[in-house]
Order: C-alpha cells, then structure tokens, then sequence
C-alpha cells in the first residue's frame, strides 16, 4: 500500500497539479476523486485511506486549489484540466467521483471521453445548477465560507465534525469560490445524460441545502439505470458528515466498474 501524507506534484500542460495517490499496487480500474467548489483533494482523505487497502484511487487539487498552479474559468477547461492530469498520471481509463461542481466536471469527462470513464460516482451533485448574483456575491465575501459551513451541513452534524470537515472542506478565498460558482451559473447537461452507458450511482443528503435532494433525483432520472441514494441526517458533505455509509456507497460503485 503507498498513502502519501506530503503533497505530491505532477507536471501537466497548464503547470503543476498537486495529487494524493494511494494503493498504486493494487489491480482495477483506478478511482479519481475530484472535490467541489472551492475545495481540495484533501475532502477526500476518508475515502482514500479506506480505499488505499483494495485499489488505486488519486485526488488531485483542481488548477488554482489547494496548492496546484493554474486556474480555469469553463466547465471545458476544468473537465481538460482532469484529462491532462490523468494522463500525466498514468490513468488511461478511471472511476469519476465527483462532488458538487467536481460531479459536473466529471459528467463532462464522461460525456467526452466514454472510452476512459469506466464509472461514475456524483456525490451531492446536479445535472443543472443555478447561482444567483446574490449567490455570487456572497461567496465572494470574505465571510462566504462560514455562510456555505451554513448552508452546507446537516442540522444533524455534530459542531465539532463540521468545523473540523469546514477547515478542510472550505479552504479556498473568496476570488476562487466566485470563480467556481460562475462556472456553474445556469449550466445545464441533462439533454445530454441520456447518452451515457456506464454504471452510474448517485448519492444525496436529505437535509442538503446547497444542492436538494430534488436535483440528485432529477439527475439519476436523466441518467439511464443510474442508481440513487439519499442519505437521511446528511447535508453537503457525506463523506464527512456520513463517513460509513460514504465508503459502503463507495463500495457499491467500486464493485459495479471493476
């Protein structure tokens, strides 16, 4: 097993990705985990440590997060930036988890690219998202972490576990967090999730008020023989909030795209 606890770099055409890679030796097909708006690879350290055990799964910071050089304002770039990262990693064909803005980049990757997306794992996520100027303007703040800590954990959560998952989970500044959001402002795939052949599992939190669990049923209706679950007392962050039904859920998409 290889768990890397120091940040590790690997080079891509638009500079420096920083990436955490655990279980290099293990057989199947690798899993990519890619984080949400404002984020980093490091919302991912649950499921990485458990994963590290049975296969290979890598997480790496988007360009202009966590510690990785770079930026991008389009869903076309962000979804680029994840090729070009695959590549220079050595992953030719992947397991796609996404969370949040991470699950609408990796809808784009599999749209692309059905060949190299061997599942699909939409964490909290929609096939269509809405922001408002209003919305904009206040992750833009400087206090916009602490209102998405608000809006983005269950009422259920324990204080403690949601300031320890926000200090991991909202790290980036304000600039980045508006970047992020205008990326989604009124996107919108489903029209085109129908064409997708590939095991897909869905998975929201009942009391998710960033993104309701409306839109994770929308999105697994658009999406055919996808697989839905609506986790109950679980906001924006189940890999946080629920960690053992995460990982048991993560399971099922694992076994499902071998």
């Amino acid at each position: 097993m290889v768990w890397y606890l120091s940040a590790v770099f690997v080079a891509t055409h638009s500079g420096r990705v920083r990436y955490r890679d655990v279980g290099a030796d293990h057989p199947g097909t690798p899993v990519v985990f890619i984080h949400g708006a404002g984020a980093s690879g490091a919302v991912w350290l649950p499921a990485l440590r458990r994963l590290a055990r049975r296969r290979r799964a890598l997480a790496p910071d988007l360009p202009g997060h966590g510690r990785s050089e770079g930026g991008f304002t389009t869903l076309e770039q962000a979804r680029d930036a994840v090729g070009l990262f695959c590549a220079a990693a050595g992953v030719t064909r992947a397991v796609l988890v996404g969370h949040s803005m991470g699950g609408a980049i990796a809808l784009a990757a599999a749209l692309a690219w059905p060949e190299r997306v061997a599942g699909l794992g939409l964490v909290t996520t929609a096939g269509r998202f809405s922001v408002s100027p209003q919305t904009l303007q206040k992750v833009a703040a400087p206090s916009g972490g602490d209102w998405l800590a608000d809006l983005g954990f269950s009422p259920a959560c324990d204080p403690a576990l949601r300031r320890a998952a926000s200090a991991t989970a909202l790290t980036s500044d304000g600039p980045v967090r508006h970047q992020d959001f205008a990326l989604l402002a009124n996107l919108d795939l489903t029209a085109q999730l129908g064409a997708l052949r590939l095991p897909a599992h869905v998975l929201g939190g009942a009391d998710d008020l960033l993104l309701p669990p409306r839109l994770s049923e929308e999105l697994a209706g658009a999406i055919p023989d996808a697989k839905l679950e609506i986790l109950p007392r679980c906001g924006h962050f189940p890999m946080f909030e629920q960690e053992a039904a995460f990982v048991r859920w993560l399971d099922g998409l694992c076994a499902a795209a071998p």
